[in-house]
């Protein structure tokens, strides 16, 4: 079973990723917006990330397997709602439904894996979640290219959609004889969803929307909307403790520790997706790559990432530092490599050793990164804690697709199609920004993270 859980971890980074290898076939299938192009990427992580502990607490109240079954299907059917998608406006309503069913499948697979007997077993699973993230993330670029590429039935971008909800169907049909925990009495407060989810959005809508009306005054009252709406939530929370309810998310697990642990998750996420994203665009228009070429580039970094994410362990128990610290210092060599090559318009070949560099501080950062956050949270907060890490590492992708994204786009508008000299100086400053974020991590990891000691070997 521990297989088909982790089956469906993948599934959510697959058809996250596969998107942005097909952005610009969208874009001129649907005559898409470059903002509809970020909305169709990070709706789907804004509300990933604005239902995750409700998904958890739903979970809890359904049973975990029961909420995992009910999480795929609903994502299954979203994916059939984009692949039959007629406009960008139905596109993107259709991934904010794949978001709200990712939110509900995958804090299953971490409460189901938790419950395993054996700690081996459990060992195993929790490394195997590390590796369902990368491959998700790789493939959906290589698979996501080869399918636009072949065009089965005509379909185009849209067979990766298709594929997405047979694997789900296929994944579900295939639990149907397990049986689960049963679920709790638990009550969701649906308030603190709403505020939470709409706080999100209202404050994601002038980044994406700015440069497309070009930044009126107006749009700083979404902005406060947002904040105040975080602000009631939190008073919200407040009240439902005091008065013996239970809140949807417990504010005394905001000690400043596990804040700087937060923190820490959305700076190294902010580059995850808006990289995929901003490399796509970079390959197919700068380079003119068709996108199945561009999905092949990216097994360069899918190399890397899986040299270190199945070595990091092995890795660690010799290393005499703080070895997440050194993989963002590596993932920082890559992303300025990269926008240095960019900057001078280096031929395609001299991109694949920092891609693969890229890759490899990736590897090293990505799972051990989550488990430590995880694990700076107060005691008797675990549950809730990698709820919030999972919330923060969403919103981390959606927010970086729409800063970068506007960053990108703003550098390569024109009249007309963009120069090369634009799109290779749109490129290089968004790598430039990775680069930044994660120097940010590898400074803001000691601060609330001692580095772990090194395993003892033998003489």
């Amino acid at each position: 079973m521990t297989a088909l859980l982790l089956a469906g971890t993948f599934l959510i980074t697959f058809d996250f990723f596969a998107i942005s290898v097909a952005l610009p076939s969208i874009r001129a299938a649907l005559q898409a917006s470059p903002s509809e192009l970020q909305w169709c990427v990070a709706v789907f992580g804004l509300m990933f990330g604005a239902t995750l502990v409700a998904g958890a607490r739903l979970g809890e109240r359904l049973g975990p397997l029961r909420g995992f079954r009910a999480g795929m299907a609903l994502f299954g059917l979203a994916a059939l709602g984009c692949a039959a998608a007629q406009a960008p406006w139905q596109l993107i309503a259709a991934r904010a439904l794949q978001g709200l069913g990712a939110a509900l499948l995958s804090p299953q697979v971490l409460a189901l894996i938790g419950r395993l007997p054996d700690a081996p077993a459990r060992e195993r699973a929790f490394a195997g979640y590390g590796a369902a993230l990368g491959l998700g993330s790789g493939l959906g670029q290589l698979v996501g290219g080869a399918l636009i590429a072949l065009n089965p039935a005509r379909l185009g971008w849209r067979a990766e959609f298709l594929l997405s909800a047979g694997f789900a169907a296929t994944v579900a049909w295939r639990l149907r004889r397990h049986r689960g925990p049963d679920g709790l009495p638990r009550r969701i407060d649906l308030a603190s969803v709403l505020l939470l989810a709409g706080s999100v959005v209202a404050l994601m809508l002038p980044l994406i929307e700015g440069r497309r009306l070009h930044w009126p005054a107006w749009l700083l009252l979404p902005a406060l909307l947002g904040v105040l709406g975080l602000a009631l939530f939190g008073r919200r929370q407040q009240a439902l403790a005091a008065s013996g309810q239970a809140p949807l998310v417990a504010l005394a697990v905001f000690e400043p520790r596990f804040v700087g642990a937060l923190g820490t998750v959305l700076a190294f996420y902010a580059s995850v997706a808006s990289f995929m994203l901003i490399f796509s665009l970079t390959l197919q228009s700068l380079y003119q790559l068709p996108p199945h070429w561009a999905g092949v580039v990216f097994s360069a970094m899918v190399a890397g990432f899986l040299a270190t994410n199945f070595g990091a362990r092995p890795l660690a128990a010799r290393w005499r530092g703080d070895l997440l610290a050194a993989g963002a210092l590596v993932l920082a060599s890559g992303h300025g490599l990269l926008a240095l090559a960019l900057a001078t318009q280096k031929p395609l070949g001299l991109l694949l050793a920092p891609m693969v560099l890229t890759g490899l501080g990736m590897g090293l950062v990505m799972g051990p990164l989550i488990a430590r956050a995880v694990a700076a949270a107060p005691a008797g907060q675990l549950s809730l804690a990698a709820g919030l890490v999972g919330s923060v590492q969403w919103f981390g992708n959606a927010l970086g697709v729409a800063a970068v994204g506007t960053l990108y786009f703003t550098l390569t508008a024109t009249h007309g199609e963009p120069a090369a000299a634009d799109l290779a100086r749109a490129g290089a400053a968004s790598h430039a920004l990775f680069a930044a974020l994660a120097l940010a991590v590898a400074w803001l990891l000691p601060r609330w993270a001692p580095a772990p000691r090194p395993l003892a070997t033998a003489a």
